[in-house]
């Protein structure tokens, strides 16, 4: 059944248009764009039969392939830019990053703001990134403030420089993105936030104890 009598508008985007965010690389986020999109195609559109909603997932898992086929594509055609050993060196400092990128959110999460220790920190380790993300909630006083969001906009953009000049940084976050040790990460941090939410720390870990704990061979 049609609402409107319309059809639902295509969405479609592009991994340049989601650059900035440094997820365009991680196919199983396109692949949460691509459910979203069908969930709100859903919403507009009933199907009448169970034939109908097997072929909407085909389609779905038709276009999920096509995009994780052209993304291993272009990170490969860009890793032919870079020697291997500066490749490898620039995943580990993504790594790196993108384990404070969760800390962050961590211990944002679970004090609600950001603690005067916490502020030090990044003063110290990222300095004129508080002041970037005050820039950019002054500019967009109707979004919700995500720091750790704006934290990976900032970082990718600052302190990978190399990759995006010499036209490698779909292959460095390919390749990041599916190192072992960023399957690690994840878990490591989706276990916190579950642990945290029932019973928060008495004090919040340092970077340097909490990524330790991360990266623990398990």
């Amino acid at each position: 059944m049609l609402v409107g009598g319309a059809a639902p508008a295509e969405v479609t985007f592009s991994l340049d248009a989601l650059r900035p965010l440094g997820v365009s690389y991680d196919v199983t986020f396109l692949a949460v764009l691509l459910r979203r999109r069908a969930r709100i195609g859903d919403a507009l559109y009933c199907p009448k039969s169970p034939r109908d909603l097997m072929k909407a997932a085909s389609k779905n898992r038709t276009t999920e392939v096509a995009l994780g086929r052209r993304s291993q594509k272009v990170a490969e055609n860009e890793s032919r830019l870079v020697a291997r050993d500066l490749l490898d060196e620039a995943v580990a400092k993504f790594l790196e990053w993108r384990a404070f990128s969760y800390w962050l959110r961590l211990c944002v999460e679970t004090d609600g703001t950001v603690s005067v220790s916490l502020a030090a920190t990044l003063q110290d380790r990222c300095p004129g990134f508080l002041e970037f993300a005050a820039a950019y909630a002054r500019q967009h006083p109707s979004e919700k403030e995500f720091l750790w969001l704006r934290f990976l906009e900032w970082a990718d953009e600052r302190l990978f420089q190399t990759p995006i000049t010499e036209g490698w940084r779909h292959a460095l976050g390919y390749y990041a993105t599916r190192d072992p040790r960023m399957d690690q990460l994840r878990a490591y941090w989706k276990s916190c936030r579950q642990t945290w939410k029932v019973q928060p720390p008495a004090s919040l870990p340092s970077f340097e104890s909490w990524r330790e704990s991360a990266f623990q061979p398990r």
